[in-house]
């Protein structure tokens, strides 16, 4: 939970602004006070000036000195929160393990630097771009610009965060033992020998592969039933697959690869691994859904050579002597950070623990040796101030990323007591958010294309010749009687895009709002504009990226709600997050009580006097 300290504090904030005012404190150099702390002028006045220049325009405000006073009270708050709940060197093993996992080591870190002086200069565009003309292709250092940005941004961030773990390691006292950590390969006759002695393992299953209509039964399942029997039936006749399911409000799946015997269930093995090829089986119930299946290819049960499973043995043979020879060094050292001892039997407790989504990235010495050193920077972090690292330089730094690992742990502490979801739990959010999991339409489109200019003399050229087809094409609603020109006519005669023009501005295949929160604003109202359009109609003139597009809709296709197995994950996904939402919450309330936050509203004033007489 990236930022959870600031997300405490501006989720706070209509609780805490209320505090301004109050109070009596008759020093006057303290600007805000709450429970347990102080906050003077000096205080925030220093880390105004050491902030770089954004973060100073911001703090020259009320509301960016009301922040700064959040934040600063909430890291003490939790500071102590944490002491509270004895974050011990035992515990703090097992939350730096469990943060070990994620693909990347300190995301608190990288989150910061990204909010602090990493900038990319004009100059390192271009020479990026000259240096890489050949990729870009024809396309200008206009249209590329945010693209190179992004990359080289994202290059020196993580030049940054390695350079500052780099300086954290250089300040600890780590020892590893990383021996412990290997095992001796398997030979090729140890190989061939359990292949010989274990065949019966190593036998591929009868597999097919096939094409369905699966129908949601989560509401009406009699309701599903009939409507998979209308499917089946209308396939039997002979009619496509993709034109019956959305017919008889159904899902039409094909698949690549091939289904084994056992993978589905003992429904699918009954009604379909006993069809011929090209057999459609009866209508059967698997999960939460009504399904007829009509089996395309069929490839029967076949024993594997030694050659195709060698990897498989090997693995399973490199497992048995990390068991055996994990278990009889679990006593001894594996890594001292700073005095702090953990061992072997430790580690591999914890690493046995990891989520199987995350455990195939740390498998053998390798990837045991990946884990380690993650662990290792997570305990530097969280050890950082002890007074160990006192010499450290950064010190602020790494104080400040600690604050964030304590904000998550507590948070995490406080999920930990959530139950997951049962699936009565997931069916029933589903009911209720149907709408959410709904496939959005998907469209046949014809375009108008017209580049945007580089400069505003020739965007204003750009921006009258694509109105201009605009008019021709869907005259204005004043002018009723009058019907619009011929689009593909329009579309040959003005489009820039040659490969559509040609085609009368026809786009093969189906478009659809590709979704995401990571687009644009200007893309997001442009696609969403594009989806709202009905069959025949011609879109407004829309402005996106590097040219001006006039859509028309040849077809609309309205899609049926995906059935509840197929969502699954994603609705777990979004019950979860909602209750990390109310969990969030119950953080807040109780900070809120902790916290009594007093701000002297004409000491703030006074301060931002100050603030301005020295910029």
């Amino acid at each position: 939970m990236v930022g959870l300290v600031l997300l405490l504090a501006v989720g706070t904030g209509l609780a805490l602004r209320s505090s301004w005012g109050r109070g009596n404190h008759a020093d006057r150099n303290i600007v805000a006070a709450y429970d347990g702390g102080v906050i003077t002028r000096e205080t925030l006045l220093e880390r105004w000036r050491t902030a770089p220049a954004d973060q100073q325009a911001t703090m020259r405000t009320p509301e960016g000195i009301d922040l700064t006073v959040r934040s600063m009270a909430v890291h003490a708050v939790l500071e102590r929160w944490a002491r509270e709940r004895r974050l011990d060197a035992r515990e703090m093993f097992i939350r730096a393990m469990r943060e070990a996992t994620q693909e990347i080591g300190i995301h608190d870190v990288e989150q910061r630097l990204h909010e602090s002086e990493i900038r990319v200069e004009e100059g390192e565009i271009q020479q990026y771009f000259e240096a890489n003309r050949e990729k870009f292709k024809d396309r200008t250092l206009t249209e590329v610009r945010g693209e190179i940005r992004d990359l080289l941004h994202a290059r020196k961030e993580d030049a940054a965060v390695q350079g500052f773990l780099k300086r954290l390691r250089n300040g600890a006292t780590i020892t590893v033992d990383a021996e412990l950590l290997r095992v001796p390969e398997p030979s090729r006759e140890e190989m061939a020998a359990y292949f010989l002695a274990n065949r019966d393992r190593f036998v591929e299953p009868d597999r097919v592969r096939i094409e369905e209509i699966q129908i949601d039964a989560t509401g009406d399942a009699a309701d599903a039933q009939a409507r998979a029997e209308r499917a089946r039936a209308r396939l039997q006749a002979g009619e496509d697959l993709e034109g019956v399911a959305p017919a008889v409000g159904g899902w039409a799946f094909r698949e690549d690869g091939f289904v084994a015997r056992g993978s589905r269930g003992p429904a699918f093995d009954a009604n379909v691994l006993s069809l011929s090829e090209g057999g459609l089986s009866p209508v059967f119930r698997e999960g939460n859904s009504a399904v007829v299946v009509r089996l395309l290819e069929r490839r029967r049960e076949r024993r594997k050579a030694l050659e195709e499973v060698e990897g498989e043995i090997r693995s399973i043979l490199r497992a048995e002597r990390e068991r055996r020879g994990y278990a009889e060094n679990k006593t001894r050292t594996l890594v001292v950070v700073n005095g702090q001892r953990y061992t072997l039997g430790a580690f591999l407790a914890e690493a046995e623990s990891i989520a199987p989504q995350h455990r195939h990235h740390f498998e053998g010495p390798d990837g045991k040796r990946k884990l380690l050193d993650r662990l290792i920077e997570r305990l530097l972090v969280l050890q950082s101030a002890s007074g160990g690292m006192a010499d450290l330089r950064n010190k602020e730094d790494i104080e400040e990323t600690r604050r964030h690992l304590l904000a998550e742990m507590l948070h995490q502490e406080e999920m930990a007591a959530e139950k997951d979801p049962t699936e009565e739990e997931l069916k029933q959010y589903f009911q209720r958010n149907q709408s959410r999991y709904q496939p959005r339409p998907r469209l046949k489109i014809s375009l108008i294309e017209v580049g945007r200019g580089e400069t505003e003399e020739a965007d204003r050229r750009a921006r009258a010749k694509v109105e201009a087809a605009m008019k021709r094409v869907r005259p204005a609603r004043l002018l009723f009687w009058r019907r619009g020109e011929d689009f593909a006519t329009v579309a040959r005669e003005v489009s820039e895009e040659r490969e559509t023009a040609q085609k009368g501005g026809e786009v093969d295949g189906w478009f659809t709002h590709p979704g995401g929160a990571l687009m644009d604003l200007e893309s997001h109202v442009a696609y969403t504009h594009i989806s709202s359009l009905r069959a025949g109609e011609v879109s407004d003139v829309i402005p996106m990226g590097e040219r001006y597009y006039i859509v028309k809709v040849r077809e609309r296709q309205e899609l049926p709600p995906l059935p509840f197995d197929r969502v699954k994950d994603e609705v777990r996904a979004d019950v979860v997050r909602e209750r990390h939402r109310e969990v969030l919450a119950r953080m807040e309330r109780e900070l809120v009580k902790r916290m009594n936050l007093v701000v002297h509203e004409d000491r703030v004033s006074e301060v931002l006097a100050e603030m301005s007489r020295t910029r």
